[in-house]
């Protein structure tokens, strides 16, 4: 039962910091929240999470708090 409930809690965490992202894959739309907000554009082209660079990238970067925030 334990198990489950951390195997829920992790699936929560993740799920959480990906939506609180908010990727734009439209760069119409993207544009259009970054002059609202006032904030620049990343443009990220990634390939697979199979390849290490970008798990690496992933990992180090676009996954820290400080990104994020």
């Amino acid at each position: 039962m334990k198990r489950i409930i951390v195997a829920l809690i992790v699936m929560i965490l993740s799920i959480s910091t990906t939506i609180a992202q908010e990727w734009q894959t439209d760069i119409i739309v993207a544009k259009e929240m970054a002059a609202k907000e006032s904030k620049p554009i990343i443009l990220v082209f990634q390939g697979s999470d199979w390849y290490a660079p970008c798990t690496k990238l992933d990992r180090e970067i676009w996954s820290t708090d400080a990104f994020i925030k």
